[in-house]
């Protein structure tokens, strides 16, 4: 999902997030952020944005364990 605010300084942000933190804390923040937007699914009136964050948060996810196997 693409955004300039996302990118501004020339880094995504998600990038500069798995720069700082270990692997294990990396895959917890996408964990936390899957479990965020599929609580809120029904809540906030916004159900199509929130799956699409979900669905990125976890491809992330799976790139990260893709990753750990290679």
């Amino acid at each position: 999902m693409p955004n300039e605010h996302y990118d501004a300084g020339g880094i995504a942000t998600i990038d500069f997030i798995k720069a700082k933190l270990t692997p294990i804390q990396y895959e917890g923040y996408l964990i936390g952020n899957i479990i965020k937007y599929a609580s809120r699914i029904n809540y906030k009136g916004q159900a199509n944005k929130d799956i699409r964050k979900l669905a990125e948060y976890s491809k992330w996810l799976e790139e990260f364990h893709d990753n750990l196997q290679s």
